[in-house]
Protein backbone atom coordinates (compact mmCIF):
# COMPACT_ATOMS: atom_id res chain seq x y z
CA UNK A 1 0.00 0.00 0.00
CA UNK A 2 1.45 3.39 -1.07
CA UNK A 3 0.81 6.08 1.60
CA UNK A 4 2.12 9.91 1.61
CA UNK A 5 4.97 10.40 3.26
CA UNK A 6 3.51 12.35 6.00
CA UNK A 7 0.93 9.11 6.80
CA UNK A 8 3.33 6.87 6.54
CA UNK A 9 5.25 8.49 9.67
CA UNK A 10 1.99 8.28 11.27
CA UNK A 11 0.99 5.15 10.90
CA UNK A 12 4.49 3.16 11.86
CA UNK A 13 4.77 2.09 8.00
CA UNK A 14 8.30 1.83 6.11
CA UNK A 15 9.20 1.36 2.92
CA UNK A 16 10.54 -1.82 1.88
CA UNK A 17 13.20 -1.23 -0.78
CA UNK A 18 16.31 -3.95 -1.76
CA UNK A 19 18.77 -1.22 -1.69
CA UNK A 20 20.64 -1.15 1.38
CA UNK A 21 21.59 2.02 2.56
CA UNK A 22 22.66 3.12 6.17
CA UNK A 23 19.95 4.85 6.87
CA UNK A 24 17.67 1.59 6.05
CA UNK A 25 19.87 -0.33 8.16
CA UNK A 26 19.05 2.44 11.21
CA UNK A 27 15.54 1.89 10.55
CA UNK A 28 14.87 -1.82 10.67
CA UNK A 29 17.18 -1.83 13.78
CA UNK A 30 14.56 0.39 15.48
CA UNK A 31 11.61 -1.26 16.62
CA UNK A 32 8.34 0.24 14.27
CA UNK A 33 6.29 2.51 15.87
CA UNK A 34 2.42 1.50 16.79
CA UNK A 35 2.75 -1.41 14.69
CA UNK A 36 1.92 -4.04 17.29
CA UNK A 37 5.24 -5.54 17.16
CA UNK A 38 7.24 -6.65 20.13
CA UNK A 39 10.92 -6.60 19.42
CA UNK A 40 13.40 -10.09 20.20
CA UNK A 41 14.49 -9.30 23.21
CA UNK A 42 11.64 -8.16 24.88
CA UNK A 43 8.86 -11.41 24.33
CA UNK A 44 6.86 -11.76 26.67
CA UNK A 45 6.31 -14.97 29.37
CA UNK A 46 7.71 -18.41 28.56
CA UNK A 47 8.72 -17.53 24.85
CA UNK A 48 11.04 -14.98 26.84
CA UNK A 49 12.25 -17.90 29.07
CA UNK A 50 13.08 -20.83 26.15
CA UNK A 51 14.82 -18.18 23.74
CA UNK A 52 16.96 -17.37 26.77
CA UNK A 53 17.50 -20.81 27.74
CA UNK A 54 18.49 -21.72 24.17
CA UNK A 55 21.83 -19.29 24.39
CA UNK A 56 22.75 -21.75 27.60
CA UNK A 57 21.74 -24.81 26.06
CA UNK A 58 25.30 -26.96 26.54
CA UNK A 59 25.50 -25.65 30.09
CA UNK A 60 21.93 -26.99 31.02
CA UNK A 61 22.70 -30.42 29.36
CA UNK A 62 25.96 -30.63 31.88
CA UNK A 63 24.06 -29.42 34.55
CA UNK A 64 21.64 -32.01 33.79
CA UNK A 65 24.34 -35.07 33.33
CA UNK A 66 25.52 -34.51 36.63
CA UNK A 67 22.65 -33.24 38.53
CA UNK A 68 21.67 -36.88 37.17
CA UNK A 69 24.36 -38.90 38.38
CA UNK A 70 24.99 -36.91 41.63
CA UNK A 71 21.11 -37.96 42.11
CA UNK A 72 21.36 -41.20 41.51
CA UNK A 73 24.72 -42.08 43.21
CA UNK A 74 22.88 -40.18 46.66
CA UNK A 75 19.61 -42.86 46.00
CA UNK A 76 22.25 -46.00 45.35
CA UNK A 77 23.80 -45.00 48.59
CA UNK A 78 20.59 -44.57 50.70
CA UNK A 79 19.11 -47.53 49.46
CA UNK A 80 22.94 -49.80 50.14
CA UNK A 81 22.68 -48.71 53.77
CA UNK A 82 18.94 -49.21 54.29
CA UNK A 83 19.45 -52.69 52.58
CA UNK A 84 21.86 -53.33 54.74
CA UNK A 85 20.29 -52.25 57.92
CA UNK A 86 17.20 -54.07 57.28
CA UNK A 87 19.59 -57.61 56.50
CA UNK A 88 20.99 -57.01 59.52
CA UNK A 89 17.56 -56.86 61.73
CA UNK A 90 16.24 -59.56 59.70
CA UNK A 91 19.41 -62.00 60.38
CA UNK A 92 18.66 -60.84 64.08
CA UNK A 93 14.95 -61.67 63.56
CA UNK A 94 15.86 -65.13 62.42
CA UNK A 95 18.65 -65.77 64.50
CA UNK A 96 16.19 -65.08 67.73
CA UNK A 97 13.61 -67.70 66.35
CA UNK A 98 15.84 -69.79 65.52
CA UNK A 99 17.34 -70.35 68.75
CA UNK A 100 13.46 -69.88 70.57
CA UNK A 101 12.69 -72.75 68.35
CA UNK A 102 15.46 -74.88 69.38
CA UNK A 103 15.14 -74.37 72.49
CA UNK A 104 11.61 -75.05 72.76
CA UNK A 105 11.60 -78.01 70.97
CA UNK A 106 15.09 -79.02 73.31
CA UNK A 107 12.88 -78.46 75.92
CA UNK A 108 10.25 -80.54 75.28
CA UNK A 109 12.53 -83.08 74.17
CA UNK A 110 14.04 -83.33 77.25
CA UNK A 111 10.11 -83.58 78.93
CA UNK A 112 9.96 -86.58 77.26
CA UNK A 113 13.39 -87.99 78.39
CA UNK A 114 12.36 -87.01 81.80
CA UNK A 115 8.61 -89.01 81.59
CA UNK A 116 10.76 -91.93 80.06
CA UNK A 117 13.38 -91.71 82.99
CA UNK A 118 10.30 -91.79 85.43
CA UNK A 119 8.33 -94.41 83.72
CA UNK A 120 11.24 -96.15 84.22
CA UNK A 121 12.29 -95.15 87.68
CA UNK A 122 8.47 -96.82 88.86
CA UNK A 123 9.34 -99.86 86.83
CA UNK A 124 12.80 -100.21 88.75
CA UNK A 125 11.23 -99.40 92.02
CA UNK A 126 8.50 -101.76 91.42
CA UNK A 127 11.39 -104.42 90.49
CA UNK A 128 13.02 -103.50 93.99
CA UNK A 129 9.77 -103.81 95.63
CA UNK A 130 9.80 -107.11 94.31
CA UNK A 131 13.50 -108.53 95.13
CA UNK A 132 13.17 -107.57 98.72
CA UNK A 133 10.37 -109.69 98.86
CA UNK A 134 12.19 -112.09 97.77
CA UNK A 135 15.36 -111.24 100.06
CA UNK A 136 17.41 -111.35 96.78
CA UNK A 137 20.05 -109.06 98.30
CA UNK A 138 22.35 -109.30 95.04
CA UNK A 139 19.57 -107.86 92.92
CA UNK A 140 18.25 -105.32 95.22
CA UNK A 141 22.04 -103.70 95.65
CA UNK A 142 21.93 -103.81 91.36
CA UNK A 143 18.35 -102.43 91.10
CA UNK A 144 18.69 -99.83 93.96
CA UNK A 145 22.08 -98.19 91.71
CA UNK A 146 19.86 -98.37 88.55
CA UNK A 147 16.91 -96.36 90.86
CA UNK A 148 20.11 -93.59 91.53
CA UNK A 149 21.33 -93.21 88.75
CA UNK A 150 17.67 -92.75 86.84
CA UNK A 151 16.76 -90.55 89.76
CA UNK A 152 20.54 -88.25 88.67
CA UNK A 153 19.57 -88.30 85.17
CA UNK A 154 16.09 -86.92 85.86
CA UNK A 155 17.44 -84.25 88.12
CA UNK A 156 19.96 -83.43 85.25
CA UNK A 157 16.94 -83.36 82.53
CA UNK A 158 15.06 -81.48 84.75
CA UNK A 159 17.99 -78.67 85.35
CA UNK A 160 18.64 -78.97 81.39
CA UNK A 161 14.74 -78.80 80.40
CA UNK A 162 14.99 -75.44 83.39
CA UNK A 163 17.73 -73.96 81.39
CA UNK A 164 16.54 -74.65 77.69
CA UNK A 165 13.07 -72.58 78.71
CA UNK A 166 14.42 -69.79 80.40
CA UNK A 167 16.73 -69.43 76.78
CA UNK A 168 13.02 -70.13 74.85
CA UNK A 169 11.39 -67.27 77.16
CA UNK A 170 14.75 -64.73 76.81
CA UNK A 171 14.47 -65.74 72.98
CA UNK A 172 10.49 -64.52 72.85
CA UNK A 173 10.96 -61.60 75.10
CA UNK A 174 14.06 -60.41 73.08
CA UNK A 175 11.57 -60.55 69.63
CA UNK A 176 8.57 -59.06 71.47
CA UNK A 177 10.91 -56.33 72.52
CA UNK A 178 12.11 -55.59 69.52
CA UNK A 179 15.46 -55.23 70.22
CA UNK A 180 16.61 -56.54 67.13
CA UNK A 181 15.62 -52.48 65.52
CA UNK A 182 18.51 -51.85 67.90
CA UNK A 183 21.71 -51.99 66.07
CA UNK A 184 23.82 -51.80 69.16
CA UNK A 185 21.72 -53.90 70.76
CA UNK A 186 21.21 -56.55 67.56
CA UNK A 187 25.04 -56.39 67.92
CA UNK A 188 24.93 -57.71 71.16
CA UNK A 189 22.42 -60.47 70.23
CA UNK A 190 23.91 -61.95 67.45
CA UNK A 191 27.65 -61.89 69.20
CA UNK A 192 25.63 -63.78 72.24
CA UNK A 193 23.85 -66.27 69.62
CA UNK A 194 27.64 -66.95 67.93
CA UNK A 195 28.91 -67.02 71.22
CA UNK A 196 26.46 -69.69 72.14
CA UNK A 197 25.98 -67.65 75.50
CA UNK A 198 22.05 -66.65 74.74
Amino acid sequence: MFLPDAQRSNYGYREMTTETTPESNLANALPAQNSGQVPEGNKPGLAAVISTLKNFRELLVLAAFFGGGLGGGVVWVLNYFATTEQHGQLECFTKLNVRMLQASANANYTGELIKQAKSELRDQQHILGTFKQAHADAEVGATQAKIDELAEQISAFKATKEVQAKAAEKALNTLTQNACLVRDQRKMILDELASGKF
